[in-house]
């Protein structure tokens, strides 16, 4: 199927929907079944060691230990949790996806290298968790809470599964346009109305519910409200987008493409290296519940 015919499809069709167009992007990313953007610092220079490198970045947020049980909520194929498991000695993940593609694939892979019952992959809603309360030294959603309608309801969910001192920890994008000034707007030229429009295609596509679209500091007091504390948030965009667009029209470049397929992905890197902002977020569960720190009820 041609990229433009996979963005059609997928447009009406559900968070899942957008990730059974995707299907497995492992040429991308040199055999790894990731579905992130990576993160680029020096020495990195492909998509598959990038996107590793953003999970080693949540695994140290997170502060991943032997021991430790984790929920991994959207864990796509599960390839970052063979790596948490590998590197960080997690005595245990429990990984929950809408999409029953990335649930099949990811409990064949644990079964295949011999780690059920350290790795277990299950359909489940980042929103409607079905674990008891207190059962997780930490949670963790790579890049996919901007999908959870809303992303406050996850929070609070995280808040209950999670252990006194346990921590959350996401990557995600927040909507912003302080960097979007008169200065901005004339440095794009008259392609600027071209990429606000694709950029509203590719919000679409990506069925990002309306009640998610803010800023970060409306993402720090929903935590807050949550009952989280000790919320660090951290712009790490230069780091994220910049290397994987590159990537991305070169890889494009050298494919046999059809011409509106490869005009897609070219004004897909363009808006992604001006427009959305890219954030690490971690928090903290307190120890000592106090009326403060309880969350909802």
């Amino acid at each position: 199927m041609s990229a433009f015919a996979a963005v059609r499809k997928a447009m009406n069709a559900g968070v899942p929907g957008i990730y059974n167009a995707l299907g497995d992007l492992s040429q991308f990313y040199g055999g790894k079944r990731y579905l992130n953007y990576g993160y680029w610092t020096q020495g990195v220079d492909t998509p598959g060691e990038a996107a590793d490198e953003l999970v080693r970045l949540v695994g140290r947020l997170a502060e991943l230990a032997p021991g430790d049980h984790v929920l991994d909520a959207g864990c796509g194929f599960g390839e970052q949790d063979f790596l948490w498991v590998r590197e960080f000695g997690c005595a245990r993940i429990d990984g929950i996806d809408l999409t029953p593609m990335h649930i099949e694939s990811a409990g064949s892979e644990a079964r295949r290298l011999g780690l059920q019952g350290r790795l277990e992959f299950s359909l489940g809603d980042a929103t409607e968790l079905r674990f008891s309360d207190a059962s997780f030294e930490k949670v963790i959603a790579l890049e996919c809470a901007m999908h959870f309608n809303p992303r406050e309801k996850f929070f609070a969910e995280a808040f209950r599964v999670l252990k006194p001192a346990g921590r959350l920890v996401t990557t995600d994008v927040a909507y912003s346009t302080a960097h979007i000034d008169r200065k901005f707007v004339r440095s794009r030229g008259v392609g600027f109305v071209r990429e606000i429009l694709f950029a509203a295609a590719i919000d679409r596509f990506w069925q990002i519910p309306k009640s998610n679209k803010y800023d970060m500091s409306r993402y720090s007091g929903l935590l807050r409200e949550a009952g989280f504390r000790e919320i660090r948030i951290e712009n790490i965009t230069a780091k994220v987008y910049p290397g994987f667009c590159r990537c991305l029209r070169e890889f494009a470049a050298t494919r046999p493409l059809r011409a509106l397929d490869r005009w897609l992905l070219g004004d897909f890197a363009r808006v992604l290296e001006h427009y959305p902002t890219y954030y690490s977020v971690s928090a903290l569960k307190p120890a000592v519940s106090t009326p403060e720190t309880a969350g909802p009820r």
